[in-house]
């Protein structure tokens, strides 16, 4: 009996986080506006078993933060962009590719018009192509992300597979050991001990923009003071403004605005308004300027405070 593909379509008009939670099969995701700007979002996934295909674009500026599936290995690329992007502690530009380890975490930044793909297997399953096409074993990380350069004409061919197999009345599953057998030629083209190199530095400024996503969070309720924000961090303000720039395309106060707002819009769609008001909900999550809040709000998403709580 042949094993049935599932398909599944999202094409968003407006921001909706809670519908793009899923935006890779099993996976848990939180998403960020960052500008002020329609938003539009159009996703397409199929599946099989363990191993799934999914791919996603983006029109808006956006922050992605959250966690991969556990037990699969996850592998991606970004076919299109209007600017570089952010993941995990790398500069995300065209010609790349990222291989993530069973449970990694995400933290993403995108520019607008980002088309990216990822694909979702099992170790096992690479590993047994490699030893068939390879005579070898692929040195995948154990933990973490890893992100390399690949040659143009096997991404070009990976990416032509892929979109072929998106179609709706493509035979996705006759794809998949091309897919397969593509992305292993494409881990195997790297060098393992640049690579491993590479990976320590970028986990070191992973870790500095974690830290300081703490310190941010944990402060939500104060206005944002930069001189305190540095002193926290043990670094001077222009390199944190450096940091976040490259990793977000944002400073850090704008990102603190930018939490701050998705944080109240979250609770505005949650809470009964016979015990909580607007104002209470702005000031808890950084905001003493009601007039501010309510035009930051408009400006981000489109409607106010009031709008969001009327329709929860």
């Amino acid at each position: 009996m042949k094993t049935a593909v599932t398909r599944r379509a999202i094409e968003l008009k407006s921001f909706a986080p809670e519908a793009m939670k899923e935006v890779i099969d099993g996976g848990n995701f939180e998403h960020y506006v960052l500008g002020s700007t329609a938003c539009h979002f159009a996703g397409r996934q199929w599946t099989v078993g363990s191993f799934s295909v999914n791919s996603g674009r983006y029109s808006f500026p956006c922050r992605v933060l959250g966690a991969f599936p556990r037990n699969l290995v996850t592998i991606g690329f970004t076919r299109r962009m209007s600017a570089p992007g952010w993941f995990n502690g790398f500069e995300v530009h065209g010609g790349q590719m990222q291989i993530i380890a069973e449970g990694g975490e995400a933290n993403m930044y995108c520019a607008p018009d980002a088309h990216w793909v990822a694909m979702e297997m099992e170790r096992d399953e690479l590993q047994a192509v490699a030893w068939k096409h390879l005579g070898r074993e692929l040195d995948l990380p154990r933990r973490g992300t890893m992100g390399f350069d690949v040659p143009s004409t096997l991404l070009a061919e990976l990416d032509r597979l892929i979109m072929v197999s998106l179609r709706p009345d493509s035979d996705a599953l006759s794809l998949r050991p091309a897919i397969v057998r593509a992305v292993v030629e494409l881990l195997a083209s790297h060098d393992t001990e640049i690579l491993r190199a590479t990976l320590r530095r970028h986990a070191e400024r992973n870790r500095r923009l974690a830290d300081a996503e703490r310190y941010l969070r944990r402060h939500m309720a104060n206005e944002f003071d930069a001189d305190a924000f540095a002193s926290a961090m043990g670094r001077s303000e222009r390199s944190l403004q450096l940091l976040f720039k490259e990793a977000y395309g944002i400073t850090p106060q704008q990102w603190a605005r930018c939490l701050g707002l998705h944080m109240a819009r979250r609770a505005l769609q949650r809470i009964d308004p016979r015990l909580y008001t607007i104002q209470a909900v702005a000031e808890e999550c950084g905001f003493h300027h009601m007039g501010r809040f309510s035009r930051y709000y408009q400006d981000l998403f489109g409607e106010s405070p009031s709008v969001t709580l009327a329709d929860r």
